[in-house]
């Protein structure tokens, strides 16, 4: 598959949603998007209702990142390449909510980042799930398809 066409359809979200929202065009793979949208479906079959994902956050070119960072040297941390301006992005920050019927009404919770987390695990496909580094009150789950090991935080 060609790196800057995406061949199948997302029914949950438009590809561009998880580009850098500096505006640099920086993209993130076809790879993370068609994952992310079978997640999406596996969620779905799990919670047997309708879900949405909301994307938080998706690649970051290097000026992005440091403007997130607060430091142009910091590496520890990225949602693009190996090298921050090289290649597509391999991450994303997200959260879902699942339709339920409450009271005869339909209302959209968010699923707690936890168990998305453990969704995410059993998926399988997500090299790095990432939680419990953020504040309590942060609904977002990091996913990412990066290589190397498998990594939870």
């Amino acid at each position: 598959m060609s790196q800057d066409k995406l061949t199948v359809g997302l029914e949950n979200f438009h590809p561009t949603e998880l580009n850098c929202s500096c505006g640099c065009g920086k993209t993130t793979s076809d790879k993370l998007a068609i994952i992310l949208q079978a997640f999406v479906y596996y969620l779905e079959a799990y919670y047997s209702s309708e879900i949405k994902i909301i994307i938080t956050g998706g690649a970051r070119c290097k000026r992005k990142h440091t403007a997130v960072s607060g430091d142009p040297e910091d590496t520890s941390y990225h949602m693009g390449a190996t090298r921050l301006d090289e290649g597509p992005g391999v991450a994303v920050d997200c959260y879902f909510k699942v339709l339920e019927i409450v009271d005869g009404r339909a209302v959209w919770s968010v699923i707690p980042k936890a168990n998305v987390a453990t969704l995410a695990r059993r998926f399988g496909l997500f090299k790095g799930i990432g939680y419990r580094s953020y504040p309590a009150s942060w609904r977002m789950v990091h996913l990412d398809i990066g290589g190397g090991r498998e990594r939870n935080w």
